[in-house]
């Protein structure tokens, strides 16, 4: 039985995927999402900012943001260099697509919010006591999709914490965000992007850095982490 006794903490779990959720000849044939937990998020984005600015003032540099998918092979090896002095728990969803039901495949925004919230917030309930949960999502659903994921991972969350366990509801909160408005939401970016390229492209170059963060891993297929 767990430990009813834990202390009641406060979260905030930063939230981005890689690959598409399409299914046309030239989609990809994996879909990922991670979520980073910061132990600290203000110390996370102190060091990530200062890494930014060092980058910038050696190298004349104009770096914004830090995006997986955009910079330069020696950026990504210094973020994930600095990544290592960082205090978090990673969790992952890997997907491989073939897998997925045509119902689901027929509403991605529908695939996207089960992917989502139900595995992260599945997850975060029955490993931690939680007395406030801020969910923070990199902003890629559209206005009129955003209502009805924040309605579900109210939900989901009221299933898991009220119903299955008999605790008290957490005080939710879930913000949308640009990746540029919040430095840790970059930091997910490339958690998600270095899964990515293992398990689409075979190359686990920036994921061997991150196996000993992953807290939670799910997977649909025959996924081989």
């Amino acid at each position: 039985m767990r430990d009813r006794c834990r202390r009641l903490i406060a979260m905030d779990v930063f939230i981005d995927e890689a690959g598409d959720l399409g299914f046309g000849e030239r989609s990809s044939h994996t879909f990922v999402i991670a979520y980073v937990i910061p132990k600290q998020p203000e110390l996370m984005r102190n060091s990530l900012k200062r890494l930014m600015k060092r980058l910038n003032q050696r190298n004349a540099w104009s770096i914004s943001e830090f995006r997986f998918s955009g910079d330069r092979n020696d950026v990504r090896l210094k973020v994930f260099n600095a990544i290592k002095e960082l205090q978090f728990d990673l969790g992952y969803v890997v997907i491989d697509k073939r897998l997925v039901r045509q119902q689901l495949r027929n509403n991605p925004p529908l695939l996207y919010r089960y992917l989502v919230v139900n595995s992260v917030i599945t997850a975060l309930v029955s490993n931690f006591d939680l007395k406030e949960l801020k969910l923070v999502v990199d902003k890629s659903l559209t206005k009129e999709s955003q209502k009805p994921f924040d309605d579900y991972a109210r939900n989901k969350l009221s299933w898991r914490q009220v119903v299955e366990n008999q605790k008290d509801m957490p005080r939710l909160e879930v913000k949308h965000l640009d990746s540029r408005s919040d430095v840790c939401l970059q930091m997910a970016d490339y958690c998600s992007g270095a899964a990515f390229v293992k398990f689409e492209r075979g190359d686990a170059t920036y994921f061997n850095s991150l196996r000993g963060r992953i807290k939670f891993r799910n997977s649909w297929g025959d996924i081989t982490w």
